[in-house]
């Protein structure tokens, strides 16, 4: 519907610019109609969850730092899932492969936060059935990137290098 003023603050509307623009890449924009959305949005509620982890995956690209951050300081009782972790460490690993070709410190940086919420999420959701895909992806990418810290913490998590 079309709301009669101030239809660009509406948070909803905010979100799905978000969206929009993640899909679209344009990473930067995502994290402004997100933060634009959050301010609108009530915490604890699912809008404001889904508005913060849009947030979280737009940041992956442009302040990993952040991203993980964000992502950890959310508590279980939030509703965030294990889902949500495999989201942010596939973003992530999306943005680090983005950055070797310009900045392999950057792009290695942001391996570390991707191996911090696989440890974190790994602990927090140790039932699910998909960290040891996600070890293995960041992992290859990890090696392919000459990240030893970050091997190093993905050996813990029962990573094995090589096929």
């Amino acid at each position: 519907g079309l709301a009669a003023c101030g239809g660009a603050t509406d948070p909803a509307t905010q979100v799905d610019a978000g969206y929009s623009a993640l899909s679209a890449g344009d990473h930067a924009a995502a994290v402004t109609s997100f933060e634009g959305a959050l301010a609108g949005l009530e915490a604890g509620t699912p809008q404001h969850l889904d508005a913060k982890l849009g947030q979280i995956q737009a940041l992956c690209y442009t302040d990993p730092g952040s991203a993980s951050q964000e992502l950890l300081g959310l508590s279980k009782d939030s509703g965030v899932k294990a889902g949500d972790y495999n989201k942010v460490v596939t973003e992530l690993v999306a943005a680090a492969q983005a950055k070797a070709a310009t900045d392999t410190d950057q792009a290695s940086a942001t391996i570390n936060e991707a191996v911090a919420i696989l440890t974190k999420g790994k602990e927090t959701f140790p039932d699910y059935d998909k960290w040891d895909a996600l070890i293995k992806k960041t992992g290859d990418r990890a090696a392919s990137l000459g990240s030893g810290d970050a091997l190093e913490a993905l050996k813990g998590l029962g990573y094995v290098g090589g096929d």
